[in-house]
């Protein structure tokens, strides 16, 4: 762990340039909770995504049964499309996401947790974006800092909607260079390291906060709209491991922003206006237009393959073309029992009609 002093020296590192395999495929480290079945079904549809070149699954052993744990090798070798890597760990710390044990084989990283999952064409737009702005953070789910006078905040989802403005990003769904996983594990101030140890929260909004830190104060890039919008919510019998105390989140916040020394003009930490349109959704880029189709040169065949098929959307229709486009998603996870609400989901768990209804009253 480093000092503040260390810090200093690392910001504006220069990211490893990508090679042309960094610009075609991408890599998922994928951190599940407590509910094997869940975590099975999200990297059977994950390795079914073509852009996808691995996926490491920190399997913590304290957290399953001892048979999971045995069958854990043998259902991902039937369902990984070989694409697999199992990290098995015991007593993991939020810490050990970042901890890499196996070099990935692509500098672009995909951080996800297995309670929410993403359309296929809704991480190839994310990363495509990531690959022409590798230096940055690309997520899926903004959120907000507050800067009241005596304490700053942690603002959710709904809160930097309603502002439209967004400083940070969820980092449970967004696209990372490797190099800022190196540079956490090594550089992250002591005293943070310490503190998400101690509470068991934050340690996104620290790796969120800790990459504008090393790039002037400049906040996560955002994928399209439409992209965030294709998010099927996965059930879980353990509850989710979101809920938290909102003061700790503040205090993170507060805290980090101090160590990371974002409060402070010739660093400060910026936030951007959130909503443009659908296919523009936080720091605009060059490739970003309100609504219809844009290519640039830059531009791969796939990603204009991927866009062609989204150019129809606007925003009198996202909602049901959104639909459609994540309608195959849905599908495998409704048929798993994964979906709240669904006749397989009340089967599978023996919840009643009436239950259920009494529950969304």
């Amino acid at each position: 762990m480093a000092s503040r002093s260390d810090l200093t020296a690392v910001r504006n590192t220069a990211m490893t340039p990508l090679r042309p395999k960094d610009k075609e495929h991408f890599s998922i480290r994928m951190s599940p909770y407590k509910f094997a079945e869940r975590a099975y079904a999200v990297v059977e549809f994950y390795a079914k995504c073509d852009a996808v070149e691995q996926i490491q699954l920190l399997w913590d052993l304290d957290d399953y049964t001892d048979q999971e744990n045995k069958e854990v090798e043998e259902v991902m070798g039937k369902i990984g499309n070989g694409k697999v890597v199992l990290d098995k760990r015991r007593g993991t710390t939020l810490h050990d996401k970042f901890d890499l044990k196996v070099a990935p084989p692509t500098y672009g990283m995909l951080m996800v947790e297995d309670e929410i999952v993403f359309a296929c064409d809704a991480l190839k737009m994310g990363f495509y974006r990531w690959t022409r702005h590798p230096e940055r953070l690309v997520g899926y789910e903004p959120r907000l800092h507050k800067e009241n006078a005596f304490q700053w905040e942690y603002a959710s989802y709904t809160d930097a909607m309603s502002a439209n403005r967004y400083s940070m990003v969820r980092l449970s769904s967004t696209f990372i260079h490797v190099d800022y996983l190196k540079l956490y594990i090594n550089y992250l101030p002591r005293s943070m390291y310490d503190a998400i140890v101690d509470s068991k929260k934050c340690e996104g909004i620290a790796m969120s906060l800790f990459v504008s830190a090393l790039t002037g104060g400049r906040p996560p890039l955002l994928v399209d709209y439409w992209a965030t919008q294709s998010r099927v919510v996965l059930y879980s019998p353990n509850g989710s491991r979101s809920d938290t105390r909102r003061v700790t989140l503040h205090s993170c916040v507060d805290t980090f922003a101090t160590e990371l020394d974002l409060r402070y003009k010739h660093m400060k930490i910026q936030d951007a206006r959130l909503f443009h349109g659908i296919f523009s959704f936080g720091v605009k880029v060059k490739e970003d237009v309100e609504e219809g189709d844009n290519i640039i040169p830059e531009m791969s065949e796939e990603e204009k393959k991927v866009r062609k098929r989204v150019s129809r959307l606007n925003s009198n229709n996202v909602l049901d073309k959104v639909g459609w486009i994540k309608k195959d998603l849905k599908a495998f996870m409704t048929k798993r029992g994964l979906v709240e609400d669904t006749d397989p989901w009340k089967k599978k768990y023996g919840i009643s009609k009436s239950r259920s209804k009494s529950k969304s009253d």
